[in-house]
């Protein structure tokens, strides 16, 4: 069965909020019907980025802490993920 783009892009958020709570962390789902809330981020570099930039995007947002134990060992399956769906934008 081949899936749509938003279908496999939901997936993946659903992959990654699945990876994000059983970390304790609440996941917020995007959809049409309900956009993400209006944040705006600074980034490492300094720049500013807000949800409008990443419209039709998937995007993960997590809050952590160096001294979080259980945030720092989540970041590996944060970051294969991320390397692993790189390619598809």
């Amino acid at each position: 069965m081949a899936f749509t783009p938003r279908v496999r892009a939901a997936a993946v958020v659903a992959l990654l909020a699945a990876i994000v709570a059983g970390a304790g962390v609440t996941a917020y789902l995007a959809t049409a019907a309900r956009p993400a809330p209006a944040v705006a981020y600074t980034l490492l570099d300094g720049t500013r980025l807000n949800t409008r930039d990443l419209q039709g995007k998937v995007v993960l947002v997590n809050f952590w802490a160096s001294r979080c134990t259980v945030c720092v060992h989540e970041m590996p399956p944060i970051v294969a993920s991320h390397e692993r769906f790189r390619a598809r934008g």
